[in-house]
């Protein structure tokens, strides 16, 4: 832990989703096969790059550790 209380030790787990909203900021509401819904992202490589991710698109994301609702979105299926 650092001095200002965050354990970052904690691995992000992931998850298969599927891409229910696309919102504005490249953000996209996704949600899991098990029912869980995630505010999720791109990351910032990808946001300049030809990744295009549309509704109903299949994606792993990446569970925050320390925010269960927040994901970034690793790859597309």
């Amino acid at each position: 832990m650092r001095g200002d209380g965050v354990d970052r030790s904690k691995k992000a787990q992931e998850v298969w989703c599927s891409v229910v909203e696309e919102l504005p900021k490249a953000l996209y509401r996704v949600q899991s096969d098990d029912g869980r819904s995630f505010l999720a992202g791109l990351p910032a490589a990808s946001k300049h790059g030809l990744v295009k991710v549309a509704r109903g698109d299949r994606v792993v994301v990446a569970v925050s550790p320390t925010d269960q609702s927040r994901a970034r979105i690793l790859r597309k299926q």
